[in-house]
């Protein structure tokens, strides 16, 4: 079967496209699936328990806790949980190609690398695993809901149940769909279409946004209703926190996320140095550019649907990050998933627009090495992880060792409470580049990341698989107010091993 044969048809179109995306994605996270290098949240979630899923159903993703209990399992596997995101990948990128009508092979083959090799798949695979099955079941049923609105009559109106399902997941994941209805219309006003129907389109595509955001907080209602989980309102990424910051500023987080956004795909792609990273991005918008410059010379297309263009490439950048403008300027790495459609936009314009191969094939190459640089960026930052969670276990092992030496300390039954962070004993390795910009790996090399109770519970219980009873939250916090613990030494110095009130204090830093 030749690649570009029945591209996004059938059997053969899906399974060409499952080829290309896990060829891409196992040479880019294959390390990761095959290692047990977790951390942060990966760790502290290794045995999604009830307290965890409250956690998640408490932030909106109340579709998590039932898919982890019916498919995935409740442990983090990362080889099954990166299988399963290649899959829900493929199936997503099979309906991208579908929608832009993309036949070629060379496109295919990038189109599918890029929804898999990029800074947002690289974070979440580092740091946030656990939830990586999970993010990317949300982009694949956004995409569902972009393709029905799209492809079927009266699509609009489906495409609201997949849309709810996907903001249950992850919420950032509707900028998928919103990018994807935006570039749809983009492309159809350049091959000429009239601005009144692809107005119309819009209208519908706006129209499934907001019913699939009304489904969606009909399902939260009932959710809360009829279990004890509540709402949370007190995190930074609260579904409430657009309402701590009033509306009135909604403009200024727009300006402010639009800007974020152009910035993050030009200059802080995080897999080359900025300059370099410039050259490659600014290379290809040029090329799509000019390409979309000779189709609208070629179609001359009328005023309204200039102006209806311009429009919607002004607004593209909020659209892809819309999560930015509701939580109040805030946004990171694993929200940005829809930034990356921006290689699927040039390389479609690029191959639409050009008639000469010269040009199409500098799109490619110019594409080609911002994959190859992820490629190398993943591997680059999971070879971190693998060294950080060996220098972990041996930092630990050496604190297990002299904790079982402190006299009157019994394992399992003393609380042990641990202070500060290892910032001195465990430190940043140098001659990665930026690798430490990425969400997740800026947690220092110490992998318990905020170094919550939590997590070194579950440090102890599944790595060291030593009993331990942990302090609580509230006990830790007040010998890291006490004076005397703040004038005990950093481990391993002599005295920063102490039994205090019946409790064992090892001050890390």
């Amino acid at each position: 079967m030749r690649l570009d044969e029945g591209a996004g048809r059938g059997l053969r179109g899906f399974f060409g496209c499952c080829c290309m995306t896990f060829s891409w994605g196992l040479a880019a996270h294959g390390y990761m699936y095959l290692n047990n290098s977790i951390s942060h949240d990966s760790l502290n979630e290794y045995i999604a328990d009830a307290a965890a899923m409250e956690w998640k159903a408490g932030l909106g993703r109340i579709f998590v806790p039932a898919y982890g209990q019916l498919l995935r399992g409740t442990t983090t596997l990362p080889w099954l949980i990166g299988l399963l995101s290649l899959l829900y990948i493929s199936a997503a990128a099979w309906l991208i190609l579908r929608l832009f009508k993309v036949e070629a092979a060379l496109p295919r083959l990038l189109i599918c690398g890029a929804l898999c090799v990029n800074v947002t798949v690289i974070a979440i695979t580092a740091t946030y695993i656990n939830d990586l099955d999970c993010d990317m079941l949300g982009v694949l049923l956004a995409t569902v809901s972009a393709w029905l609105w799209r492809e079927k009559r009266l699509g609009w109106l489906w495409g609201m149940v997949p849309l709810m399902f996907s903001l249950g997941f992850y919420q950032c994941c509707i900028s998928v769909t919103i990018t994807l209805a935006m570039l749809c219309c983009i492309l159809d006003l350049a091959e000429g279409r009239p601005a009144g129907e692809v107005f119309r389109d819009g209208l519908r595509a706006v129209a499934m946004l907001i019913g699939g955001g009304l489904l969606y907080l009909l399902a939260l209602w009932l959710f809360y209703s009829f279990t004890d989980v509540q709402l949370l309102t007190d995190e930074y990424n609260s579904l409430t926190t657009i309402f701590k910051f009033g509306l009135g500023r909604i403009p200024q987080f727009i300006y402010w996320g639009w800007l974020g956004t152009v910035k993050e795909i030009f200059l802080k792609s995080k897999l080359f140095p900025a300059w370099f990273s410039a050259l490659l991005h600014f290379g290809l918008a040029g090329l799509a550019g000019a390409g979309l410059l000779l189709r609208l010379r070629e179609k001359r297309p009328r005023a309204a649907a200039l102006a209806l263009m311009a429009l919607l490439l002004l607004l593209l950048p909020t659209g892809m990050n819309i999560s930015r403008v509701l939580t109040g300027n805030l946004s990171h790495d694993l929200m940005h998933y829809a930034l990356w459609l921006t290689y699927v936009f040039a390389l479609v314009l690029v191959w639409r627009c050009w008639r000469q191969p010269a040009a199409r094939y500098a799109a490619a190459a110019l594409v080609c090495v911002i994959l190859l640089g992820g490629v190398r960026t993943a591997n680059t930052a999971y070879i971190v992880k693998d060294f950080e969670k060996d220098a972990n276990l041996s930092l630990f092992t050496r604190i297990a060792a002299d904790i079982a030496e402190v006299e009157g300390y019994e394992p399992g039954e003393t609380p042990l409470a641990f202070v500060g962070k290892p910032s001195t004993t465990l430190k940043e390795a140098e001659g990665y580049g930026r690798i430490y910009e990425i969400t997740g790996m800026d947690q220092g090399s110490f992998v318990l990341g905020s170094g919550t109770q939590g997590g070194y519970e579950n440090y102890f219980e599944y790595v060291l698989l030593t009993p331990a009873a942990i302090a609580d939250d509230e006990t830790v916090k007040a010998y890291r107010e006490s004076e005397y613990v703040q004038a005990m030494p950093a481990y391993p110095a002599e005295g920063s091993i102490e039994l205090i009130d019946g409790c064992l204090v090892v001050k890390l830093g």
